[in-house]
């Protein structure tokens, strides 16, 4: 809907003219005469008798007038409405965020809120990639830090902050952490522990065992590959203290270490209000700083 032509249409007729309608919109003349002409063309009507002193509304304009005033009116009101939606929502705000990355910077952040927005409601939820992109994707939360594993960007924007290592580890007494050199075969016949509950097509990228336990969180996993159960895939901050005690050690194989980008993201059509967009601003400035 071309709502600065039907804008300027009313407005030449309130003032008189195309000139004072110009000054009332802040737009050239040439620009308003030519959004007019423009509704002309497409509507295939005459809007105004341009003969006398003044253009004077034709039968077609006259009886098109009330419409357009209802349909700026209706405008209005939307964005007025639209201005109240995001008010409302920059009243409360939900963070996701996903289990075992390094995220006490962004809880800094938050902990600022008391001062900067004493008024702000937060809800914060932990979840694994998975649900929190759920949760992401269809609205239950406002923003997330996490796991960045391809998002479509005509869904999601997103800002990456660096990347979280994962490593395989097994006990020290565990069968597989003797081979030098792990083979595929090798790692299927060991019992493997994974917390993540992704789809059953994502699962499969992440499976190398006949024998799969799936525990609720990553702990757990750490917990029981502690009790010499299995092997786990795990972020790589949660077990450094049990590399370094030997409590637990790395496998030798190909894929038993490797990278994931991780970042902010939020819903493409979702517009950040002024605390969100603090939120993106800080954290994207923070983990700027760090990694300089």
């Amino acid at each position: 809907m071309k709502y600065n032509a039907i804008k300027a249409l009313v407005l030449t007729h309130e003032t008189g003219s195309i000139s004072s309608a110009a000054r009332r919109m802040r737009k050239p003349r040439t620009m308003v005469s030519n959004w007019i002409q423009g509704l002309e063309d497409d509507w295939g009507i005459c809007l105004f008798d341009r003969q006398g002193y003044k253009p004077e509304l034709t039968k077609e304009g006259r009886s098109l007038l009330a419409v357009c005033r209802s349909l700026l009116a209706d405008k209005e009101m939307m964005e007025l409405k639209l201005a109240s939606i995001m008010q409302a929502e920059e009243q409360r705000l939900s963070i996701g965020m996903v289990h075992g990355l390094e995220s006490s910077f962004l809880l800094d952040l938050v902990e600022g809120f008391d001062q900067k927005y004493p008024s702000l409601n937060i809800t914060i939820v932990n979840g694994f990639d998975d649900e929190i992109s759920s949760k992401l994707y269809s609205g239950e939360v406002d923003l997330i830090y996490a796991l960045l594993r391809n998002p479509d960007p005509s869904i999601f924007n997103c800002h990456q902050t660096g990347f979280c290592d994962f490593v395989a580890v097994c006990h020290p007494q565990h069968p597989l952490a003797k081979y030098e050199s792990l083979e595929y075969t090798d790692l299927s016949s060991h019992r493997q522990i994974w917390p993540l509950r992704h789809d059953s097509h994502s699962l499969n990228q992440y499976r190398f065992s006949n024998i799969f336990w799936q525990v609720p969180d990553y702990r757990t996993s750490i917990d029981l590959v502690g009790r010499k159960l299995g092997w786990t895939f795990c972020p790589k901050n949660l077990v450094m203290d049990q590399i370094r005690n030997q409590e637990l050690v790395i496998l030798n194989h190909p894929q038993a270490v490797f990278q994931v980008p991780i970042g902010l993201a939020w819903r493409a059509d979702r517009h950040p209000g002024p605390v969100m967009e603090y939120i993106i601003d800080r954290v994207i400035h923070n983990k700027g700083d760090e990694a300089s």
